[in-house]
Parts: C-alpha cells; structure tokens; sequence
C-alpha cells in the first residue's frame, strides 16, 4: 500500500527502522510525492538538501501546500542556501501550474486577503510565495488591516536582511508587485466596497 510504502521510504532515506539507503528510499518516495503526498514530498526534500537544494526546495514547498508538519522550517534552512532570486524563481514554478489568484476585478472580503498572505509567507496550506504573500498584504494593508501591514514589513525585513544583492533582486519584483495589487485595488473598487461594509 502507499501508506506502507511511505513508512519503508522514510526509513531507508533516514536510516531510522532500516539501514540507509538514499536511492532506494527515494524511488519508494518520488511516486507518491509526485501524486502529492505531502510527507513523501518532505521526506524526499530533506533526502535531497546537501546535494540538490533547488529540488530538495520545491519538495517541501509541495509539502508545505499541503500542510505538512515540519515542512516551514525545512524551507527556512534552504532558502539559507539558495539566492533570494533563486527563491523567488522556485516559488513561481508551482504558482503557474496551479495559481490560485483571484481576477484582477473580484473584491476579495479583507478576511480572505489576510488568511492568502498568511499561508503564502508560511508556505503552511500554499505555495509560499513571497511575492503572492506581498501581493496580498498591500492589499489588506491599503484597507488599513494592522496585520497585513505586519506582514509588508516582514517581508521587506526579510529582504534587508538577505544583503544588498537579496534587496536588489526584490526591489524590481516588488515594485511590479505594488503595480498589481494597485491594479486590483483600482479594478475590484476596494474604496466604495469596504465604505459600504
């Protein structure tokens, strides 16, 4: 059973219940991450992260939609390893084959908004995606929600903080991400919605 071979997987790529054994526990675990296991998908990640950081990333961002535990931190470690242009390219991989963006002129209830910010900066129930997660917070911020503005600054910290070439490469994202969330804000008439609320 997939169950069954999980828990064989997860040994034999940690050497816990079994004698290691990496590529053979990975080829029990690449199917059923591939059909979206979530466990399989983390399991696989952590196999992966000194000799494939890229896959081993976009593993537990799969992990992560799924609301795998354990799978935030193992995306913190990486993103430690890999660009921050290279993070944002991984992160818009798994958004374009499956985007859950709303229309540009459908109002988003505040509520929602802060809820897609939330889960895309944790990666915890979808992709992470600081540019979604950005996208979002400007939004709520520009209703004047404290906590999507929280989550501007977080991000924005989180760059500053990555060095001068991390603030560089978010710096041209950012700013065509302020132009979408205006474009959305203009189109969806956030103003005379929320007056109305």
């Amino acid at each position: 059973s997939d169950r069954d071979k999980l828990r064989v997987g997860q040994a034999l790529v940690s050497g816990v219940g079994a004698s290691r054994a990496l590529m053979k526990g990975q080829a029990l675990l690449k199917p059923l991450a591939d059909a979206g296991n979530g466990e399989a998908a983390l399991a696989l990640s952590a196999s992966l992260r000194s000799v494939d950081p890229e896959a081993a990333y976009l593993l537990a961002l799969k992990a992560g939609a799924n609301r795998t535990s354990g799978a935030s931190g193992i995306m913190d470690r990486l993103e430690q390893d890999l660009t921050t242009r290279k993070v944002l390219t991984l992160q818009a991989r798994p958004l374009s084959a499956a985007s859950t963006m709303s229309s540009p002129q459908e109002f988003v209830p505040l509520t929602q908004v802060r809820a897609y910010a939330l889960a895309h900066l944790s990666g915890n129930g979808a992709v992470r995606s600081y540019v979604r997660a950005y996208y979002w917070a400007l939004l709520g911020k520009a209703a004047g929600d404290q906590a999507a503005a929280s989550i501007t600054r977080e991000i924005e910290a989180r760059m500053r903080h990555r060095g001068p070439k991390a603030a560089a490469a978010w710096k041209a994202v950012a700013e065509k991400t302020r132009t979408d969330a205006l474009a959305h804000w203009l189109a969806a008439d956030y103003p005379t919605k929320l007056a109305r609320q």
